[in-house]
């Protein structure tokens, strides 16, 4: 004999519960009939049966019938389910019986789906080495603006990656290119330290100053506060107007833009140097421009900056999962797999001097 619960409803406040419905379990399985006039429990039916804990499914059946009115187990012995003498109500069982088997085996199908998706997911993620060294989206997208916003602001400076600590830190440096110099004091000159995995800092020499967390930064009553807070603590003096936007700038911007819009993506949006300065990695060189071979050929006539990692730190890669999407570099050049190349400044104009129609225009096969 199969076991059958009934779940019974109290229609009515203060009334006794009465059978809107019966289940047949079967092992794993539970075969519902609601008549026409009850369709409407079949749902409530559904979740407290199959959304159960750990317990098989008879023992969870037994557990409701012990605990709670809306369930009991039906005795063979002494009642019957429906009116046998009725043809219409068998029917009606069969035909519900049917149904909720075509219904699990679609929830089957779908579940497979899901799972199938997810796998294909991870695996086209499986391969990237570095996929955000352990940062938030929103610390990698929110420190690209505020670096487009200090170099935008003093063109001299750029932002530099660096993973001090072995590679503990994930690090977005802003300086300028000069403290990089083995032949100045290292007290000398500034740097905006954006550690996408701790604080937003201003390091001068030994001394290092903890401005904000991400949280305060996000939080702070406008954008442009903490812009204008790092600024300040690193004794650069405010413009008086915002000068015109460099190639370098426009290239950070780009950055912001596009990690910006690519938040919520279904992969993971970043973006990372050529050249990888840690101590915990034995080749310097993070192997994106392999693919990008005009990009390779550029950087044979790159003109050095002094900064450590030449030529290859003067690119970047926009980074989508394990794809890189595009390599740009510092002098405001797009370079695609296709062998395609985008000056962003022309692209820029192109598009009123807006950034965002500028980053859907060159990354519109992606976003």
């Amino acid at each position: 004999m199969p076991l059958i619960a009934i779940h019974q409803v109290r229609r009515t406040k203060g009334a006794r519960p009465e059978p809107v419905g019966a289940w047949e379990v079967h092992g794993t399985t539970a075969v519902p009939y609601y008549p026409p006039e009850h369709q409407k429990y079949l749902k409530r039916g559904e979740k407290a049966l199959l959304e159960r804990p750990t317990e098989s499914l008879e023992e969870w059946v037994h557990f409701l019938a012990h605990k709670s009115p809306s369930w009991r187990i039906h005795n063979h012995n002494s009642e019957s389910l429906f009116d046998t003498a009725d043809p219409d109500v068998i029917a009606a069982y069969r035909e519900e019986h049917w149904a909720f088997h075509q219904h699990v085996a679609l929830l089957q199908e779908k579940q497979a789906a899901i799972r199938a998706a997810a796998a294909e997911a991870a695996n086209d993620t499986a391969h990237d080495m570095t996929p955000g060294w352990g940062a938030t989206r929103i610390a990698l997208a929110q420190s690209w603006w505020i670096a487009s916003e200090l170099v935008r602001r003093q063109p001299q400076l750029l932002a530099y990656e660096m993973h001090p600590g072995g590679g503990q830190y994930d690090v977005l440096c802003v300086t300028d290119p000069a403290s990089f110099s083995p032949h100045l004091a290292s007290g000398d000159l500034p740097r905006v330290m954006l550690n996408r995995n701790g604080t937003l800092q201003v390091h001068q020499g030994a001394k290092a100053e903890v401005v904000a967390t991400w949280i305060q930064a996000l939080e702070s009553p406008t954008p442009y506060s903490i812009v204008k807070d790092l600024e300040r603590r690193a004794g650069w003096p405010p413009p008086q107007t915002t000068p015109a936007t460099t190639k370098r700038a426009l290239a950070y911007r780009l950055f912001a833009s596009a990690l910006t819009m690519t938040l919520n993506d279904r992969f993971r949006w970043d973006v990372r140097s050529e050249f990888l300065d840690t101590s915990e990695y034995g080749a310097p060189r993070a192997g994106y421009l392999a693919a990008f071979p005009v990009a390779v050929e550029s950087a044979r006539t790159t003109p050095t900056l002094g900064i450590p990692g030449e030529p290859e730190s003067h690119f970047w890669a926009l980074r989508r999962g394990a794809e890189t999407v595009v390599i740009v570099s510092i002098d405001g050049q797009a370079y695609f797999a296709d062998g395609k190349q985008a000056d962003l400044m022309t692209e820029y104009h192109k598009h009123n001097r807006r950034i965002n129609p500028t980053t859907v225009a060159l990354l519109k096969n992606w976003i």
